[in-house]
């Protein structure tokens, strides 16, 4: 709720998106190992999209292109299965900052993402915002304390879990 006449905030919009009017942002990793999409795409077969990619779209007119902010193995998996769309939530253009941190906060609740990973992602978001760790903390709903620990020691600290994660509910989280 955004506390002033009792409505939700919006968000976005949800959307079945051509897959051919996705763009990925080019600094995105694609170093993904090959087998972990084609587990993804084998799921995605059995169970269907469980969760939307999230989309920014970059040009209105009777072609409408939009830019993958979080969502990149759903996409990549979506794609191996010759699927012509994908469910989406489609935002309004964002900064630069608030798109990283979309980013990063998508990849830190990926099991998969090492230390090393997170902590680059992390620095990454420091310099975007300035330099500013209290800001960068808070963009991503975590203490400026872990978050230093965490870019120093490639993990989360254990008194402040990361956003998504199992104990996650002590965790302040914001809207980016």
């Amino acid at each position: 709720m955004d506390g002033h006449d009792g409505q939700a905030a919006s968000i976005g919009t949800f959307a079945e998106v051509s897959l051919a009017s996705i763009d990925e942002d080019e600094r995105a990793n694609r170093a993904g190992h090959a087998h972990h999409i084609e587990e993804l795409a084998a799921s995605i077969e059995e169970n269907g999209l469980l969760q939307p990619i999230v989309l920014e779209r970059t040009s209105q007119g009777d072609r409408a292109r939009f830019r993958l902010i979080a969502g990149a193995r759903r996409l990549r998996a979506l794609r191996l299965l010759n699927r012509a769309t994908a469910a989406a939530l489609v935002v309004d253009p964002i900064t630069d900052s608030a798109r990283l941190a979309l980013g990063i906060i998508e990849n830190v609740q990926r099991d998969n993402l090492t230390g090393a990973e997170r902590s680059r992602s992390l620095l990454a978001l420091r310099d975007m915002v300035g330099g500013s760790t209290k800001t960068a903390a808070e963009l991503i709903g975590i203490h400026p304390a872990s978050f230093r620990r965490a870019v120093r020691h490639g993990r989360p600290a254990s008194s402040a879990p990361w956003p998504g994660s199992a104990s996650g509910s002590r965790c302040r989280r914001s809207t980016v």
